[in-house]
């Protein structure tokens, strides 16, 4: 997955989509997220645009490229999973 997709997942919108839809879009969200924060490995988090490589006489390593983008897939992976509660816990 790549960054590109990571946002277009996070921007679309959850509260119309039926049950079915709604876990497929949490796997999304739990992939782009993990992906977000280089659980796979830097260079896996580099080649999909997650991070770059700084390089310098003062400084190495990684930076995220969107600072941002892993909190907003953790927040909507908790609205992804309240709505799962809300609508369709069961009722016992």
């Amino acid at each position: 997955m790549n960054i590109n997709t990571a946002r277009s997942i996070c921007a679309q919108s959850v509260g119309d989509m039926n049950y079915e839809k709604l876990l497929k879009h949490r796997v999304k969200v739990i992939d782009a997220w993990i992906n977000s924060r280089a659980e796979y490995g830097f260079n896996e988090a580099v080649r999909n645009g997650f991070y770059v490589e700084i390089a310098s006489e003062s400084a190495s390593g990684y930076s995220p490229k969107d600072l941002w983008l892993t909190r907003n897939l953790g927040e909507r992976l908790s609205e992804v999973e309240a709505l799962l509660q809300k609508k369709y816990a069961r009722q016992d």
